[in-house]
């Protein structure tokens, strides 16, 4: 014969640890997503730094554009940095290079990937960050859209040198900036 209240008290205890887990690092420990006038943002993600280290970059899986018109994404700002700037990625004969550009086309109906792990495409620098971006953190950005506005979302901050060496914006992935 099984013991009833221990398994409801063992069912119940797994429930509050699993309850305790997905609140205990706040809304953003899943894929977190925000959208304003037909533009949804996905996953935006912050790469942590090192003391020291002036820049930072912000990955986003991916932003779509739900509207019937073209969109762009025009600027970016965070409190975290003293700017930020909008940054194409190329592989230029086996080196990776970023430029800033004006601006990213969100086609009507499109989607516009800025994830990180990419050979080419789009992330946000942080130019002149104030102190350093930890692993945990969440940390606010303002997109701005030439059509749908302005829209805040949180960025949570990852370790991704704990996972893979040399990562982007580290200091040895050999990529460098082109203005």
């Amino acid at each position: 014969m099984t013991n009833q209240p221990f398994r409801f008290r063992s069912a119940l205890a797994c429930a509050a640890l699993v309850l305790l887990s997905s609140t205990a690092y706040g809304p953003f420990a899943q894929a977190s997503s925000f959208s304003v006038a037909g533009v949804e943002v996905q996953g935006p993600e912050a790469m942590a730094t090192s003391a020291g280290q002036p820049n930072g970059a912000i990955f986003i899986q991916a932003i779509s554009n739900k509207a019937g018109q073209p969109d762009k994404l025009v600027a970016a700002r965070s409190p975290v940095s003293a700017s930020m700037e909008l940054h194409n990625m190329t592989m230029d004969g086996g080196v990776m290079r970023m430029r800033e550009i004006a601006g990213i086309d969100l086609p009507a109906g499109g989607k516009v990937l800025m994830h990180r792990g990419s050979k080419e495409g789009y992330h946000l620098m942080l130019m002149g960050l104030k102190k350093p971006l930890e692993a945990g953190q969440v940390i606010p950005v303002t997109l701005v859209f030439e059509r749908a506005g302005e829209l805040e979302v949180k960025a949570s901050v990852v370790d991704m040198r704990a996972k893979s060496h040399g990562g982007h914006h580290g200091g040895s992935g050999g990529m460098h900036h082109k203005h």
